[in-house]
């Protein structure tokens, strides 16, 4: 049963890959695969994507990239991005377990859902493992950019004014950009410390944090 804590909020916003899906190992591999070609140690690469999740694909590349003195076109991060994806949809990922049945227990309390991703085709992934049926509207990236503006579109689609969204709304992740997008939205943030350390989420803005995305059910 959802604890008395969640009755505050009327719509509950959750990242994707690391809190819903299981595809943070392959993704955060298949980064540091891509970025081998110019010398990056895997380790260093991997930490890297786990720290800056939430954070657009392009942009970590680049600015990973920048950090280690190259500088590439936008037509060559995006090459990288294309790579990214082409690879890791050969592995579709598996949902974390009891997620479908916290989905469950949330809808029943009347709770509008949404997702919000900086993967490119997250409604066929949702879909694909039997989620996509429990929001109300799912962003990725080939749709805007991760970040206000998918909140703009949550709004929309609950036909509520941004301001009035975001009071009502909680938003889940394992990303620490996302940590820092609800504070600045003024949305309650969530930390996920299923993928990344508790004190990551908890410095980049995290209210409270749970070690597995179902906990949030008894908060």
């Amino acid at each position: 049963m959802a604890s008395d804590f969640l009755q505050r909020f009327k719509y509950g916003i959750f990242d994707q890959d690391g809190t819903l899906v299981d595809s943070m190992p392959a993704y955060a591999q298949t980064f540091a695969q891509i970025l081998d070609q110019f010398g990056i140690d895997d380790d260093a690469s991997r930490d890297f994507y786990r720290s800056t999740c939430g954070t657009p694909l392009p942009t970590q590349f680049k600015k990973l990239l920048e950090n280690n003195g190259f500088r590439l076109s936008g037509a060559e991060i995006q090459q990288l991005y294309e790579r990214f994806f082409k690879t890791v949809e050969k592995a579709p990922p598996s949902a974390f377990q009891g997620v479908k049945q916290m989905l469950h227990e949330l809808r029943g309390r009347d709770m509008s859902l949404f997702v919000t991703t900086g993967t490119k085709n997250p409604q066929e992934i949702l879909h694909a493992l039997d989620l996509g049926r429990y929001f109300l509207k799912i962003m990725g990236t080939s749709q805007i950019d991760k970040g206000p503006e998918h909140i703009h579109e949550f709004a929309k689609a609950a036909k509520v004014e941004v301001t009035d969204f975001c009071s009502a709304a909680f938003l889940a992740s394992d990303g620490p950009a996302d940590m820092a997008l609800a504070r600045k939205m003024c949305i309650y943030p969530i930390g996920v410390a299923q993928t990344v350390s508790p004190d990551l989420l908890i410095r980049a803005g995290a209210k409270e944090v749970v070690v597995k995305v179902t906990d949030l059910l008894y908060l």
